[in-house]
């Protein structure tokens, strides 16, 4: 079986969000909850135009998630895979980013949909 780190469990839908361990939305009244509500809406579609800017970030994120489901083996942590990608020479780094630019996005997705397989 699976095993979670001490202080974490199964995700379940009625959780709170993360980052907000007293979260009580009913402490909020009508107007509050509208302004949170904008201020969310506001905020996703700022990072959504930031990546759309810097597809650099997007590229690093494909290239960082390609390694961790070709190099990560079942039994280890996810995040030591991660932390071995981070761990390599910037010029690695910086060839799988050229890679991923010069080749375009469609090979790195053609190569995912075999690791889906």
């Amino acid at each position: 079986m699976d095993e979670f780190p001490k202080n974490c469990h199964a995700f379940h839908p009625k959780d709170p969000p993360y980052g907000t361990l007293n979260y009580d939305i009913g402490a909020l009244n009508k107007y509050q909850k509208i302004r949170l509500n904008l201020r969310r809406t506001t905020e996703r579609n700022e990072n959504e135009l930031y990546l759309k800017l810097h597809p650099e970030i997007k590229g690093l994120i494909s290239v960082l998630l390609r390694y961790v489901l070709l190099h990560r083996q079942p039994s280890t942590d996810p995040r030591e895979t991660i932390g071995e990608f981070f761990d390599r020479p910037r010029r690695e780094i910086v060839v799988d980013l050229l890679e991923y630019f010069l080749h375009g996005e469609e090979a790195f997705e053609s190569e995912n949909v075999l690791l889906r397989i």
